[in-house]
């Protein structure tokens, strides 16, 4: 470490700073890799379920270019936690998987795999959802898009911080929420615009089907919000 002042509080201020760059980079991994290892597995047990493939290739590239990409960008200016000089140092040869982030990425991808197999299943088999779209492949696919989609945008508000997503402000990473923000309505436009609804190959879904989406796509919140709480149930 080379000083370019004679004031020794720098190397504090480098140290938080390190440690910040390092939990960003940490908070990156879980957000992106919960949601790309639950869509091989999604992939993967709906096609051993005999249900066909629940999505497409163009459908699969959009949630990683936009639904996971913006918000994903916008990590990278997160401000250091609170208490973050008080954490054990890092060690050298510890693994940036360490400290429990397998098992929250772990935690996460099953979530996900779940809802969104839950939607293309009800979109899929049964026809009870809506009186006037009747169920099939394609409206499977395009509730498991959306449900896949939502529920990753959604997902970078729980990685932010081990604490409640209710007890970190948003002002505090703008970015990340006007790329949350635009995620969303671009999820949103694409699967409701007939050209982009061809493009993408989805269908128009009924009332009923949108709120199964947004419904299932807010489960892993609730979730992540439990596990937290019962970790840090004294937190202020």
């Amino acid at each position: 470490m080379v000083l370019t002042d004679d004031n020794f509080a720098t190397i504090v201020d480098a140290i938080a700073q390190g440690r910040t760059v390092y939990q960003n980079i940490r908070k990156a991994v879980n957000f992106l890799l919960s949601c790309n290892i639950s869509e091989i597995f999604i992939v993967l047990l709906a096609i051993l379920f005999g249900w066909g493939a629940p999505f497409t290739a163009v459908q699969l590239l959009f949630v990683n270019v936009v639904a996971d990409g913006l918000p994903g960008f916008a990590l990278g200016k997160e401000p250091a936690e609170k208490g973050i000089m008080n954490e054990d140092p890092i060690a050298p040869s510890e693994s940036i998987f360490s400290r429990g982030l397998w098992q929250k990425i772990g935690v996460n991808a099953s979530i996900f795999t779940v809802v969104t197999l839950i939607g293309y299943y009800l979109g899929t088999f049964v026809n009870s959802i809506s009186p006037w779209v009747e169920a099939s492949h394609e409206v499977g696919q395009t509730v498991a898009f959306l449900v896949l989609a939502y529920s990753s945008i959604i997902h970078v508000f729980n990685v932010r911080s081990d604490r409640s997503i209710f007890k970190v402000k948003l002002e505090s990473n703008k970015s990340l929420f006007e790329m949350a923000i635009l995620a969303i309505v671009i999820t949103t436009v694409i699967a409701i615009l007939p050209i982009t609804q061809e493009l993408f190959s989805l269908v128009r879904i009924s009332f009923n089907h949108w709120l199964l989406a947004i419904a299932l796509s807010i489960i892993p919140v609730a979730i992540n919000e439990l596990i937290k709480f019962h970790r840090l149930p004294d937190e202020e």
